[in-house]
């Protein structure tokens, strides 16, 4: 399983230069966008990482500490995000802050430690100063050890040094299929509006070349039909008839021409609209917190849930 580091847009700021100040979760447009109250009323076993992330970054920012890295575990066992073990282990060094438990401390070492390690092993994973923060936990254990009379660990795991990779999001682009088919139906919806504007110009040309024709053979008719039974009147009619019909049927093909075919081009053009600017909001969804917009259904003992973001 490829793990990619832009999974969480809060992971993004946090493996960056503001990483020291603590997870950093979506922008304030992302929040805007809030979770559904049924979903954030759903029971934790049903809900999806990415609304569980999202708790867990507003348990941090309220000092919830015990909370976050109860919200993160929860989303790292569903979707193994790896750096989700990033702020879990800076949600356990805020708890050290509160608790003074040092065990706290440990487990953010360890889950820091952990954290580094995949990254060391997996490119697709961008360490950026985790490095720099499990020193500085090293050296808070070393303190809190040495105030409380215990020995340190003579024999610390060093921290891991890992470059800097570039950070991309985690599988396909969710929205390049729909900017596709938008494009596609967007072409499709204008070359139905100018086919249907070439053929109406063409139909109502020939309408109106008729229409000129049967007004012509109608006033010749009082010359030709003094006698209605002769032929050249008979002749004469039957090419009244012929003029009428073609009137009647290029009428008919500008009314389909612009009709149906402008019709269908303002629905196509409409559609692929929509599907282009949605192609667009997942992509940029994608890019910011790593997780593509989806809906499901999910079974619970209530019956079902439906989850997503909207």
């Amino acid at each position: 399983m490829v793990i990619r580091p832009t999974i969480l847009l809060g992971l993004l700021a946090a493996l960056g230069s503001s990483a020291a100040l603590g997870p950093v979760g979506l922008s304030s447009e992302a929040h805007a966008r809030s979770v559904p109250l049924s979903m954030r009323m759903a029971p934790e076993s049903d809900k999806p990482p990415e609304v569980l992330y999202e708790e867990g970054v507003k348990a941090y920012r309220l000092s919830r500490f015990g909370e976050a890295v109860e919200k993160w575990e929860k989303a790292y066992d569903l979707s193994e995000r790896a750096l989700l073990l990033y702020n879990i282990a800076l949600a356990y060094k805020g708890l050290y802050g509160i608790s003074g438990d040092l065990e706290d401390l440990r487990k953010a070492r360890a889950v820091m430690n952990n954290f580094l390690i995949i990254a060391q092993s997996d490119p697709d994973v961008q360490a950026d100063d985790a490095a720099e923060r499990l020193a500085e936990i090293d050296a808070m254990i070393v303190e809190a050890e040495a105030s409380q009379g215990e020995e340190p660990d003579p024999d610390p795991d060093p921290p891991v040094i890992i470059e800097p990779r570039p950070m991309l999001p985690d599988g396909p682009d969710p929205g390049k299929k729909l900017r596709i088919a938008g494009a596609a139906t967007l072409g499709a919806g204008g070359l139905l509006l100018v086919t249907g504007a070439v053929l109406g110009i063409y139909f109502g040309v020939r309408g109106q070349e008729f229409s000129d024709e049967l007004r012509q053979l109608q006033a010749e008719r009082s010359d030709l039909c003094l006698d209605p039974a002769s032929q050249d009147c008979l002749e004469q009619d039957a090419a009244i008839d012929n003029a009428r019909s073609n009137g009647r049927a290029a009428n008919l093909g500008l009314g389909l021409s612009m009709g149906v075919g402008g019709g269908l081009g303002v629905v196509a053009l409409g559609a692929g609209a929509i599907l282009f600017v949605q192609g667009n909001r997942k992509t940029a969804e994608w890019k910011k917190t790593g997780f593509a917009a989806h809906l499901r259904l999910v079974p619970t003992g209530r019956g079902l849930v439906l989850h997503g973001r909207f």
